[in-house]
Order: C-alpha cells, then structure tokens, then sequence
C-alpha cells in the first residue's frame, strides 16, 4: 500500500512540474504576442 501511494505521489509531482511548465510556455507565448501587437 504504502508504494503505490509513493508512487502515486511521484505521478503527482511530474504531472504538477509538467502542467507549470505548460503554464510558463503559455503565458511567455502571450506575453511575446503582447509585445508584438502593443
């Protein structure tokens, strides 16, 4: 039990790092769009 729940917990933490990075992409993307159209 208590593996899996390691485990699970392991999942978790990539998943978060990969949905900031996502996030700091997206937000970089519109922040150069900004620059462009202003």
């Amino acid at each position: 039990m208590k593996r899996y729940f390691s485990i699970f917990l392991k999942f978790s933490r990539d998943e978060f790092k990969r949905n900031l990075f996502l996030k700091n992409t997206i937000v970089s993307r519109k922040f150069k769009f900004g620059f462009l159209f202003f």
